[in-house]
């Protein structure tokens, strides 16, 4: 399975990986520049810069979460550490969250709204990225003999070990994620009356819960103590996050509830 698509010129070539996000990213951009439009939360010129400065703190969210995973597993300086030889996609979650906070409330905008909106569609971005990493061989299960396992033999695939039978994980998350997608469009259709938000913390709860879980057959999660690779311990915080906001909104509107029936 050859990662390249075809060469262009000199170092300049399309690599089935970038073309996968290319296409999932372009499709989920349309949709969401669609969403904010018909509902009147962004206007054109600021979704622009929105777009870019997304792109800039999810990248580097993703290289700071993987740099810091290799020191606290005790593998330091590597082959990952360069400026594209690794990323975390909990890393880039993450700082896309806190740096939209901070946009949000710079230009006034409805955060709720928006964020419900991006997370309906990250989800396939996602799915998308990962059957892009299948194909380059990056991101692969330990090995295996079960009978879907596959076996990367192309010189330039970054599959570790090559020519042994592995597990299919980015395919697992692939088929994961596209669940996760299909429910967060179910789940926010207009019909579904839905508090604000909801759709937001019910992806990074899917999101966590799909790393965990997929970390259990990675030949390259690195192991932090107690059987749990690092991300697993990452995923585990940022599910009980997810379920303690959970449990105080739920609090807080039954506290509003019970205060607006005794004004009436």
């Amino acid at each position: 399975m050859n990662p390249l698509l075809f060469h262009i010129y000199g170092p300049f070539a399309v690599h089935w990986y970038g073309l996968m996000i290319a296409i999932g990213a372009g499709f989920a951009l349309w949709r969401v520049r669609a969403e904010f439009l018909a509902q009147n939360l962004m206007p054109d010129k600021l979704f622009s810069r929105f777009v870019l400065y997304t792109l800039i703190a999810g990248f580097i969210g993703a290289k700071a979460l993987q740099i810091f995973e290799l020191f606290m597993t005790g593998q330091g300086i590597n082959e990952n550490t360069s400026i594209f030889g690794g990323f975390s996609v909990l890393g880039a979650i993450a700082a896309i969250a806190v740096f939209f906070m901070f946009f949000a409330r710079m230009h006034h905008l409805k955060t709720l709204r928006i964020t419900d909106i991006c997370a309906q569609w990250t989800p396939l971005v996602q799915a998308f990225t990962r059957i892009g990493c299948f194909i380059a061989g990056c991101c692969n299960g330990c090995p295996t003999s079960l009978p879907w396992a596959v076996t990367y033999t192309h010189p330039d695939s970054l599959a570790m070990p090559m020519h042994t039978p592995v597990h299919p994980t980015q395919l697992y998350s692939a088929a994961m994620l596209l669940i996760i997608w299909a429910l967060l469009q179910w789940i926010g259709r207009p019909s579904h009356k839905i508090a604000p938000g909801t759709l937001t913390l019910l992806y990074f709860l899917c999101a966590f819960t799909e790393r965990f879980v997929l970390d259990f057959w990675r030949a390259d999660a690195s192991v932090a103590g107690h059987a749990l690779t690092f991300m697993q311990w990452v995923a585990l915080a940022g599910i009980c996050g997810v379920v303690s906001v959970f449990v105080i909104l739920k609090i807080y509107y039954k506290i509003q509830i019970e205060n607006n029936n005794k004004k009436i």
